[in-house]
């Protein structure tokens, strides 16, 4: 069982997703556009494993607080009828995102938390392909999600900079 019993919430795009960075969160919101409709539900940070204290006098409440410090949290998982993907979100994905992803299978094995199969996910925007080469090998789902590139009409929005080469080269010392 998980530190905290699992709170499946509605998807939703935009939202403020717990634990992700600026970038993590761009990233998500790019894999919930392009895939949120395959789901019915998502949970943000099912904390596995952790420390338990060996404090005699810790109530239960900070027992748990000390056991959820220290767990392994995924970053979001998504339920489908069959299924749920278990997300390592990380912008420029390597190595480490394929551990963190292969712990969190392991350790939803040990603290069982759904019943159903689990799908090894990493959602990046960038991977290398020795990275790729190991997801495949070790069977784990990786979602490249780019940020997308401008367009022209989003290039002639921007302010237009003058620059005058006799007025620069006359500044230099």
């Amino acid at each position: 069982m998980p530190v905290y019993p699992v709170e499946w919430l509605p998807i939703r795009a935009g939202a403020k997703y717990p634990h992700m960075s600026k970038h993590d969160s761009a990233i998500w919101d790019r894999f919930l556009d392009a895939y949120g409709g395959e789901f019915d539900a998502v949970c943000y940070d099912v904390a596995l494993g952790g420390r338990v204290t060996m404090d005699p006098e810790a109530t239960e409440a900070e027992r748990l607080g000390w056991q959820y410090d220290t767990a392994k949290k995924i970053d979001a998982a998504v339920a489908a009828p069959e299924e749920v993907w278990i997300c390592e979100v990380r912008p420029s994905a390597g190595l480490a995102a394929v551990g963190s992803v292969l712990g969190y299978a392991i350790l939803s094995d040990v603290d069982k938390w759904t019943d159903k199969a689990l799908v090894m996910t990493i959602v990046t925007d960038n991977m290398d392909d020795d990275t790729k080469l190991v997801c495949q090998e070790l069977e784990i789902q990786v979602l490249e999600l780019p940020e997308p590139r401008p367009t022209e009409a989003d290039l002639g929005n921007l302010p237009q900079l003058e620059v005058n080469l006799d007025d620069v080269l006359r500044e230099r010392p």
